[in-house]
């Protein structure tokens, strides 16, 4: 495995990134790059390489809000990893419907999401379809549904989760 320091630096890595879960905070940025889409830019585009992602895979990953995709995994990752960072992915002020599918969110478990496809609307906004896999309670349930995404400040941001 290497040197005592390599092997040190990796233990502090990982109590670093374990407390900062167990806190409640999320891991530091990471780099992020979208699945590639195919078709036609402001018709929908599929995803072609976009990986199913669980618990186990939500847990370093924390990209920056650059993209329509990186704004909803960030949103998505957090959820997984029952962090607070999802809320860095939100559109500020946080409208009355939006407050309406964040409760629900609140009220469901994330076992995994995959991206589908996405459709830029224009400059500043867009859709992400999104496959997801939820506990609710006792019960579960699967189905894709749509992320609706505003530009602000420069940066991508969750208008509203579906619910």
């Amino acid at each position: 495995m290497g040197s005592p320091a390599v092997r040190s630096l990796a233990v502090l890595s990982f109590l670093v990134l374990s407390l900062c879960t167990a806190c409640g905070n999320a891991p530091a940025e990471t780099a992020y790059t979208p699945p590639q889409a195919t078709g036609a830019s402001g018709d929908w585009q599929n995803y072609v390489d976009a990986p199913i992602v669980d618990a186990a895979g939500a847990k370093g990953m924390n990209p920056g809000l650059e993209t329509p995709e990186g704004a909803v995994v960030k949103f998505l990752s957090s959820r997984l990893r029952g962090d607070a960072g999802w809320k860095q992915a939100m559109a500020e002020p946080i409208t009355r419907s939006a407050q309406s599918s964040l409760d629900e969110w609140d009220e469901w478990e994330l076992q995994r999401f995959q991206l589908k496809a996405r459709r830029l609307d224009d400059q500043a906004s867009a859709l992400v379809r999104v496959y997801f896999e939820i506990r609710y309670g006792d019960d579960e349930d699967s189905g894709e549904d749509e992320f609706d995404l505003v530009q602000q400040d420069g940066a991508w941001r969750v208008r509203s989760p579906p619910a």
